[in-house]
């Protein structure tokens, strides 16, 4: 499947965040093989899909603590989800990627909405990969920033 390609300016400044994460296509009913029948209960969705860059997004709603804030749970399990879609499109063939790793430092709260994470591609080889996360709101503030590593097998 081709690649979407997304120009990362429009990552520079909190506007264009907002703007762009507003206008995300939706491409979850593309990948519904490959993320699974949990994930698509939890309600995750595909807007970018790439070996280099993936963006999947998630419901705050049912992800809240007693304090009205989204857990950290969250983040780390959108951060996990990306990451591996990810690496799962960049594997080599006859491979599926398994996560290894995965670092999350929570930043900001949201309390409603969606949150995105951005997974970028930081190595790759023929047995792993490493991916960059950043986790956003809505109003295009990050909210969460880690690393996710995952072995081919």
């Amino acid at each position: 499947m081709a690649e979407n390609k997304i120009d990362l300016e429009a990552f520079t400044s909190l506007s264009a965040r907002r703007e762009f994460l507003a206008n995300l296509p939706q491409l979850t009913a593309d990948f519904q093989a490959l993320l699974g029948d949990d994930l698509l209960r939890l309600g995750l969705e595909v807007h970018v899909a790439g070996g280099e860059m993936a963006i999947c997004s998630l419901g705050v709603a049912g992800f809240r603590q007693h304090q009205g804030i989204c857990m950290g749970g969250a983040n780390a399990l959108l951060g996990e989800c990306a990451g591996s879609f990810a690496a799962s499109l960049a594997a080599p063939a006859g491979k599926i990627a398994i996560g290894t790793d995965i670092q999350m430092r929570h930043l900001r709260v949201t309390k409603s909405g969606r949150i995105y994470c951005l997974a970028r591609q930081l190595r790759i080889s023929a047995n792993s990969g490493v991916y960059s996360l950043r986790i956003y709101r809505e109003d295009g503030e990050l909210t969460a920033a880690g690393s996710h590593a995952c072995v081919f097998k």
